[in-house]
């Protein structure tokens, strides 16, 4: 945006939010696949390894959303809006993601796997908040004028 080219920093945008989805399919893929395998690297085989490779095998999605939300979040710092991506965490994470997880994991007797739950609900509903702002709220023309005034002072 910086550089006045508002196609160009979409196209970026672009770009990165995919190969950020190709990596983290992979990672979260081999999490997934290992998740049987990995507690028992630090752990005997039991109920604590058990609750491990469940925790594991519900992390996979987070690893995806999670590199999706970094990457969009700085999409929001580049384009001079992070007043309003620390919001969109903020209330995904504390208002919806921790009370659902919590809720989850105390009244639905869940446990940790309702935290995670919780976690990943949040992180969805930050990066889905986040998509809409840009797709249908921002002016990337405008973006590209501010980012000029900013970078002229």
């Amino acid at each position: 945006l910086g550089a006045n080219m508002p196609k160009k920093a979409k196209m970026v945008r672009n770009v990165a939010l995919m190969i950020t989805l190709i990596i983290t399919l992979f990672f979260a893929g081999l999490t997934l696949g290992l998740s049987d395998y990995i507690p028992l690297l630090f752990l005997d085989k039991g109920k604590s390894a058990d609750l491990a490779a469940r925790v594991m095998a519900l992390m996979s999605p987070q690893k995806i959303v999670d590199g999706l939300n970094a990457v969009t979040q700085g999409v929001f710092r580049g384009a001079g809006k992070q007043k309003s991506a620390a919001i969109a965490n903020a209330v995904a994470y504390y208002l919806f993601g921790v009370p659902f997880g919590a809720l989850l994991a105390f009244q639905c007797d869940l446990g940790v796997e309702g935290l995670w739950i919780g976690m990943t609900a949040g992180n969805v509903l930050a990066v889905c908040v986040m998509a809409v702002l840009m797709r249908f709220y921002w002016n990337w023309d405008r973006l590209a004028d501010d980012a000029q005034t900013r970078t002229n002072l």
